[in-house]
C-alpha cells in the first residue's frame, strides 16, 4: 500500500515539475515573439506579425529551445551555440517574416544600436 501512494506521490511530483518547466518555456517563447513583433512595428505599424505567422514563430523558437538545452547539455562551446541560434534567426527570416517585415526590423536594431 506504501508503495503505491508513494509512487502515486512522485508521478504527480513529476508532472507538476515538468507542467512548470513547459509554462517556463511557453513564457519564453512569447516573450520573444512580442519582442520581435515590436521590433517591426516600431518601424512599421502596418507590418504587424499575423497570427499565423505567430504560430509557426512559436514553433521555430520551441524547436530553439530544445536545440539549445541539448547543447549546453553536451556541453557545446559558444561558438556552437551561437551557430544554432544563428540557424534558427534564419529560419525565422526565412520561412516566417515577409521582406517588409524583415526591413522594417533590421531598421529598429539598426536605430537602437546608434
Amino acid at each position: 500500500m506504501k508503495k503505491i501512494i508513494f509512487t502515486a506521490i512522485l508521478a504527480l511530483g513529476l508532472t507538476t515539475a515538468t507542467f512548470a518547466q513547459s509554462e517556463k518555456a511557453k513564457a519564453k517563447v512569447e516573450a520573444k515573439i512580442e519582442k520581435i513583433n515590436k521590433e517591426i512595428i516600431s518601424s512599421d505599424k502596418s507590418a504587424e506579425l499575423s497570427e499565423d505567422q505567430k504560430a509557426k514563430l512559436t514553433e521555430i523558437e520551441f524547436e530553439k529551445l530544445k536545440a539549445l538545452r541539448k547543447a549546453k547539455k553536451e556541453n557545446l562551446s559558444k561558438e556552437e551555440i551561437k551557430e544554432i541560434q544563428k540557424k534558427f534567426g534564419k529560419k525565422i527570416s526565412k520561412e516566417v517574416l515577409t521582406k517588409e517585415q524583415r526591413l522594417a526590423r533590421k531598421k529598429t536594431k539598426e536605430n537602437n544600436k546608434g
